[in-house]
């Protein structure tokens, strides 16, 4: 029998917030348990992030999976109290989100083809995505029946922008600089 746990799934893309789990009580910023069915429906369903602006329209199909695997800022995967995978400014991978996937498999709270779906769902990331910006321009591809190839170099450049902005950061306030990043 598949168990339950408290899971916390949250990253920050571009300047809107990641949506709240559905087992997110705001009211009392708690999180109840859940089971697999509702963390892979979570995992799979709409992000809604990718907004076109000529036609003022948000595309479907963009998974909160793949913002996990390919997001340029911080994030957190969470299970129970001994359990925590955060990342700070570029280094979201679809490695963290296999050993979360991993990790729920092993306690037993998702299912064999949940654990497959979810695999799945994170090479399809890293193979198709090189940072979080690449899922609008993937689906305006298949919306307009275009081939898609993986931009080059994305998540290269983002964490070499990030790395010169920490070293500004460092030359202005000195080394000794600190840079807290909110839990997600």
């Amino acid at each position: 029998m598949l168990q339950t746990a408290v899971v916390g799934i949250g990253c920050k893309i571009g300047c809107d917030q990641f949506p709240y789990e559905p087992w997110f009580n705001k009211e009392t910023d708690t999180l109840k348990p859940v089971n697999g069915d509702e963390i892979i429906k979570f995992l799979l369903d709409d992000c809604g992030y990718c907004h076109v602006e000529e036609t003022d329209t948000v595309l479907e199909g963009d998974k909160n999976i793949w913002y996990l695997c390919r997001n340029e800022k911080f994030g957190a995967l969470t299970i129970s109290d001994n359990f925590t995978s955060k990342w700070s400014f570029g280094e979201a991978h679809s490695d963290r989100v296999r050993s979360f996937v991993e990790e729920l498999k092993t306690r037993n709270i998702i299912s064999n083809l949940h654990y497959m779906i979810l695999m799945n769902e994170c090479q399809f990331a890293q193979d198709h995505f090189d940072i979080h910006y690449d899922i609008r321009d993937y689906l305006l591809a298949i919306k307009d029946g275009k081939e898609w190839v993986k931009p080059e170099g994305g998540m290269l450049e983002a964490r070499a922008f990030f790395a010169r902005s920490f070293e500004m950061l460092e030359d202005h306030f000195g080394e000794d600089v600190t840079i807290n990043v909110p839990n997600v």
